[in-house]
């Protein structure tokens, strides 16, 4: 176990908080696989910069005329895989480009692909 790791009282306590604040139920299995994560790099960099991206699809019709469309773009399953690749190739390519010696640094990361129940 990371020393980094919450007890479950912590952990309790963030999801009542972050319940709270949000106004909203907060996934426990999904903090524990987020908090892994962060538990992780902390064990392998002394220092995390954390950040949280949403990802959207543009409009791919207008709602006037949803024949005709906007763009064709890959809705794909794989969206979030081909962004995670993308960021990474960049980020090496940026490495490269300044001159810097050895390997970047890539980020550690963890994804969660958001549900609407239709059914309530």
């Amino acid at each position: 176990m990371s020393s980094y790791a919450l007890t479950k009282t912590e952990l309790d306590q963030l999801i009542t908080i972050a319940s709270d604040r949000y106004d909203s139920s907060i996934s426990y299995y999904i903090l524990r696989r987020l908090l892994a994560v962060v538990e992780n790099t902390l064990e392998h960099h002394n220092r995390v910069f954390a950040i949280r991206v949403d990802l959207r699809f543009a409009q791919d019709s207008s709602p006037d005329a949803p024949d005709m469309p906007i763009c064709f773009q890959r809705t794909d399953e794989r969206a979030i895989t081909r962004f995670i690749e993308s960021l990474k190739s960049q980020l090496r390519a940026a490495h490269h480009r300044t001159g810097r010696s050895g390997t970047p640094a890539l980020p550690y990361y963890a994804w969660v692909r958001e549900r609407h129940d239709l059914s309530s």
